[in-house]
């Protein structure tokens, strides 16, 4: 392997925040393989081409000391279990990497000045080798630690991790240069990005001492360790976990000092209180993140003025069979009244709708779901006051319709049966975003594909399932847009775009609908998405 230092560019990823934005951009090589065939034979010929040996994660500056007890860490990478993904924008080669030693993690959870729990993990470690559609190649090692929450089987939750998501992962990912040195961190859920840690220095906290928001935090210890012959374990203490002492003279694990001999501390997110990864809700009253947030609030509840159910009560007889079982015909008649709508119902949809009590709590229910994703609560700030009608009738063709001549939204089935499904939540979703597009008749399956396009990332980010072989070719026509709509492939776009229609012209509901090739674009959900983190 050839010896040359390799100074690491953090990796952007379609939905994901960069491993490493601050250091140095790697140009592409002449004549290196296109992107579309970038793959594990590729990826390790560039590794052995540019790479520097590959070194432990550290959180600290300074080189670790190595234990005279133990060997010199060596990270070799298993090119045969080597695991490929990506998108349009990225492929990524991800390579198990093997050592001599084994890394321990310590977590000591502190909240208000008092030790909760400590918990002791095994980790398992990575090189990511990623190959940019603009042609760029960024490498760096992941660190990955389950949860103490986590279940099932952990084992087997490393092995099906996958940087861009998947498995059912649960826990931290540290990403640091081949050289070892942190850069970030990242919390995953059920496999699924929850957000970037906010990760610092116990001497930047305690310049924080006395403030609230951040008195919720882990401190993290790695060691390097090896099992004897004798079957005890011996720990290098250069690694920061110690080797079975403290400078206070206490076993490891017990000192009563926090923080003692930790390299790095994990701080709550102090917007919205999240220990394993941050991306706040907004308030969609004024759309500022939730801790920002001004608006007028109550001053008997102190909730926000909008959201002040004070003096308000239930009806005194709530309808106990909602939509009459599913049976029977025209609209369900009213039987709830403007005291029955929720807060966030409030601000959509009028008073005169006819919905019974049980309808509109779901209704509500499902809005507030909505609203604590970035695009859901977009969507619902710009509807405040747009004073739609809805209705229920479970004689309709389709799940649910809008009419934008009559600003009426009619809705089939309130019942749900798995609530996981979030049926309701999914078709309330797609007919409000039909309320913000302009109405165009000889584009209305642009329109619809469009909602379909994001119901589909909605329900990918809310982990719920969605039915239908539509949505196969749907999913194709997502990996050729950004997070923010832009289009990255505009070939691939232009095809997968048209087999949707093809698709979409094989159901008899959607065949007559009209389709305008200069309104093949996401306005709406592009113009939702600005905002968004």
């Amino acid at each position: 392997m050839k010896r040359k230092k390799l100074l690491i560019l953090g990796i952007f990823l379609s939905f994901f925040i960069s491993c490493s934005d601050e250091l140095e951009r790697i140009p592409p090589t002449t004549g290196e393989v296109e992107f579309k065939d970038f793959g594990i034979r590729d990826a390790r010929y560039y590794f052995e081409e540019n790479a520097t040996d590959l070194a432990p994660l550290r959180f600290t500056d300074r080189v670790a000391a190595k234990s005279s007890a133990l060997p010199a860490v060596e990270l070799i990478p298993e090119w045969d279990k080597a695991i490929e993904s990506g998108h349009s924008g990225v492929r990524l080669v991800e390579v198990p990497l093997q050592s001599n030693t084994f890394s321990l993690y310590v977590e000591s959870v502190i909240k208000s000045g008092k030790l909760l729990y400590q918990k002791r993990a095994f980790t398992r470690r990575r090189l990511v080798i990623a190959r940019r559609s603009s042609g760029e190649t960024d490498m760096f090692v992941i660190t990955l630690v389950p949860s103490s929450d986590a279940r099932g089987n952990i084992g087997k939750s490393l092995e099906n991790f996958r940087y861009l998501g998947g498995g059912d992962f649960t826990g931290r990912v540290f990403c640091s240069t081949l050289e070892g040195e942190f850069v970030k961190a990242f919390g995953y859920t059920d496999g699924r990005l929850s957000g970037r840690l906010l990760v610092m220095k116990r001497s930047e906290l305690a310049g924080h001492a006395g403030e609230g928001q951040y008195d919720h935090y882990s401190t993290i210890r790695l060691a390097e360790g090896m099992k004897t012959r004798s079957g005890t374990y011996l720990f290098d203490e250069g690694g920061g976990a110690g080797s079975g002492y403290c400078p206070h003279g206490y076993p490891e694990g017990q000192c009563p000092h926090y923080g003692c001999n930790d390299e790095v501390v994990v701080v709550a997110c102090p917007d919205c209180g999240a220990i394993n990864g941050c991306f706040c809700p907004r308030c969609f009253y004024c759309g500022q993140k939730e801790k920002y947030c001004s608006c007028t609030r109550c001053v008997r509840c102190q909730r926000k003025l909008w959201e002040c159910t004070c003096y308000e009560y239930p009806d005194p007889d709530p309808d106990p069979n909602p939509g009459g079982g599913g049976g029977g015909g025209g609209v369900t008649p009213g039987g709830g009244s403007s005291s029955s709508m929720g807060t966030l119902s409030k601000a959509i949809f009028n008073s005169a709708s006819s919905l019974s009590s049980a309808q509109w709590k779901k209704v509500e229910d499902a809005l507030a779901s909505m609203n604590n994703d970035c695009m859901g609560g977009e969507m619902i700030g710009a509807l405040k006051d747009k004073n739609i009608t809805i209705v229920h009738d479970p004689n309709i063709k389709a799940n649910g319709l809008y009419n934008p001549g009559t600003n009426r939204m009619t809705i089939k089935d309130f019942k749900e049966s798995e609530v996981t499904d979030q049926d309701l939540e999914k078709t309330l979703y797609h007919e409000l975003l039909h309320s913000l597009q302009t109405n165009n008749e000889d584009a209305k399956l642009n329109l619809e594909i469009e909602a379909h396009l994001a119901v589909y990332r909605y329900a990918v980010r809310k982990k719920v399932p969605l039915v239908g072989e539509i949505y196969n070719n749907i999913s194709l026509l997502s990996g050729t847009l950004d997070e923010k709509y832009n289009i990255t492939d505009t070939d691939s776009y232009n095809d997968f775009y048209q087999m949707v229609i093809d698709d979409f012209k094989e159901i008899d509901f959607y065949k007559n609908f009209k389709e305008s090739p200069s309104a093949r674009n996401m306005n709406t959900s592009k113009n939702l998405a600005k905002d968004c983190e």
